[in-house]
């Protein structure tokens, strides 16, 4: 066959890819979602784990205000480099950092909300994410997860 598939990746990074195919078709629906059900507010402090190319803290950014702060994780520096080509929120900068989801970079009780979409259910080890994102929210911080199956199939320590 001489035709190339529209999936190729030739040319173009793993993320832009994901961005352009992935993203667009439904995964920015879902991260609205996501953001709807975290329900930030203004001066929110906001923290995307497993962030991809950022569009959970992009569409939060504009809830939590000039006052709020938005933080994308991610262990994918190719993912990180096109979150950050990415057109954000006017005034509302994102800090994004690259760090692992079991062991993260941010002091205790750091964030009021903390959201992860799709990225639960690909970390070796899910209790010790669990714990992390438990360990960096506010007492009475929301956490707000996206997965492909049930919370039944998700093994937590925080049920």
């Amino acid at each position: 066959m001489s035709e190339r598939s529209g999936w190729q990746l030739a040319g173009e990074t793993v993320a832009e890819a994901y961005e352009r195919y992935i993203m667009a078709a439904f995964g920015n629906a879902w991260a609205q979602a996501l953001v709807q059900v975290a329900a930030p507010e203004d001066g929110d402090r906001v923290l995307d784990v497993a962030c991809g190319t950022g569009a959970v803290a992009r569409y939060a950014a504009p809830h939590v205000g000039p006052t709020g702060r938005v933080t994308g994780l991610d262990l994918n520096a190719g993912m990180l480099a096109t979150a950050r080509t990415m057109p954000a929120p006017a005034g509302i900068p994102i800090a994004w950092h690259e760090g692992n989801a079991t062991a993260l970079p941010f002091p205790n009780a750091s964030f009021d909300i903390v959201c992860c979409q799709q990225g639960l259910q690909f970390f070796p080890d899910r209790p010790a994410a669990l714990r992390e994102m438990s360990r960096v929210l506010t007492p009475g911080g929301r956490l707000a997860l996206a997965v492909w199956r049930g919370l039944e199939h998700q093994p937590s320590s925080l049920r």
